[in-house]
């Protein structure tokens, strides 16, 4: 199975979630994927990552907040890294109606400020 990023051992499904809590995850996109930052969903954007995300660093945040949109993407485009492991976001991350999410409580470590070419979007760890 192809992961899209490059020299990162799969994980299966039933493992992701028992992922050891205090493990950083950094949830990334796709390199192909279009990504903008934004404080509302970018027209022609396949995904919009909220602006204010940095305010939430070392903070711990609940399901309902809205971490970005997606337009044009599905879930199958992110993925969740850690050290060189890749697990499946949509263990970690919810799409409702096309409002991105936490599907448990998480601890915001850091924001990447600029989406470069590597996509890293944030860092988190489980709770």
């Amino acid at each position: 199975m192809s992961t899209g990023m490059p020299f990162l051992e799969v994980v299966p499904n039933n493992k992701a979630l028992t992922t050891d809590p205090k493990t950083v995850l950094c949830l990334k996109l796709d390199a192909n994927t279009d990504v903008v930052l934004g404080d509302r969903p970018v027209f022609g954007a396949a995904v919009t990552i909220k602006d204010d995300l940095s305010s939430l660093v070392n903070t711990i945040i609940s399901p309902d907040v809205v971490i970005g949109w997606v337009n044009y993407a599905q879930l199958s485009k992110l993925g969740c890294t850690s050290k060189a492991q890749y697990f499946d976001a949509q263990d970690y991350v919810v799409n409702n109606e096309n409002q991105l999410s936490f599907k448990q409580p998480v601890k915001i470590i850091s924001v990447k400020s600029k989406l470069d070419d590597s996509k890293e979007i944030l860092e988190f760890v489980c709770l």
